[in-house]
């Protein structure tokens, strides 16, 4: 899309702005050079032609709030992993030949014998 806009082959830029406004750096080098060749920047809610600096300075906003939004997410995320670590209800996944038991914390050996005596055999072979 960068290089479409740059050689200017294209007139009107469709784009969805909060998510391409996620990676700052080729968010602020699109609207540089929709600014240099007059592209027209249609979203959902408006058709906007950057000859203006408050126009190209919401843009950056809206910009900078989708990347922090992001941030945002994924401390919420981190928190909801280690509540549930704390509370002893995380469950990751477990090596190959274990499934987690019906108790809570609960490991047992695959209930397929074929696993199980691969692994046995690994073992007793290279331990």
């Amino acid at each position: 899309m960068t290089a479409e806009v740059a050689w200017a082959t294209w007139d009107c830029a469709r784009l969805e702005v909060s998510r391409l406004a996620r990676n700052n750096a080729d968010w602020y080098r699109l609207l540089d050079l929709c600014g240099i060749t007059d592209t027209l920047i249609a979203t959902a809610t408006a058709s906007i032609i950057l000859r203006f600096l408050t126009i190209a300075l919401v843009l950056g906003l809206k910009g900078t709030m989708s990347e922090a939004e992001l941030h945002i997410l994924r401390a919420r995320l981190e928190g909801g992993i280690r509540n549930k670590a704390a509370r002893g209800e995380l469950r990751r996944g477990l090596p190959v030949g274990f499934v987690w038991g019906e108790e809570d914390g609960e490991v047992c050996f695959d209930p397929n014998e074929a696993v199980v005596s691969a692994i046995r055999t690994a073992f007793t072979k290279f331990y």
